[in-house]
């Protein structure tokens, strides 16, 4: 029976959450998953955009984006495979938009791997369009495609984030 959108919530991320995350994580991923040592840094760094779907008291996906200034990296996504083409990562994305825009954000990125036809009609369907191809982006060696979002800022203030914008949280897989 297909899970009802209006039966999804989202909520922010809570370090009691990362258990779950983490077998989501493995089910969903299973070229490189992130690590907990991974989750645990998002969760440090980005916690502010870390979101998780909820239905029926379970989680059944997650969305991190992390800020640097005016511009956000989508770093994660995803959905349980028995949740995934029923409005999960739909919900997912809007909250995140939402509150990129809210925050003046003006531009999010993300890669793509080159293969996930799915992923990128995903994320064209909200409007990203590709930015270029990366040979090799991946640890496996697979390419990816950079794909971009210019914002419509409402309000808020850019870069109002605990993200550092560190490179090494430039995500080898990003949202695959």
């Amino acid at each position: 029976m297909p899970a009802k959108t209006s039966a999804i919530q989202i909520r922010m991320f809570r370090a009691g959450d990362l258990k779950r995350v983490l077998g989501l994580e493995r089910a969903t991923f299973t070229e490189g998953p992130y690590t907990k040592a991974m989750f645990r840094e998002l969760y440090r760094d980005c916690s502010d955009l870390f979101f998780v779907a909820v239905r029926l008291r379970r989680i059944v996906g997650y969305i991190v984006s992390c800020v640097d200034k005016a511009e956000a990296e989508m770093v994660s996504i995803g959905v349980d495979p028995r949740r995934q083409k029923m409005g999960v990562g739909t919900r997912l994305m809007e909250r995140t938009l939402k509150a990129l825009e809210k925050r003046g954000i003006q531009r999010i990125e993300l890669m793509v791997r080159t293969r996930n036809k799915d992923g990128v009609r995903f994320y064209r369907k909200f409007g990203f369009r590709s930015a270029g191809r990366v040979s090799r982006y991946y640890e496996d060696g697979g390419d990816g495609f950079h794909m971009r979002k210019i914002l419509r800022a409402k309000s808020g203030r850019a870069g109002a984030s605990g993200h550092d914008g560190r490179p090494a949280l430039r995500h080898k897989r990003a949202t695959r």
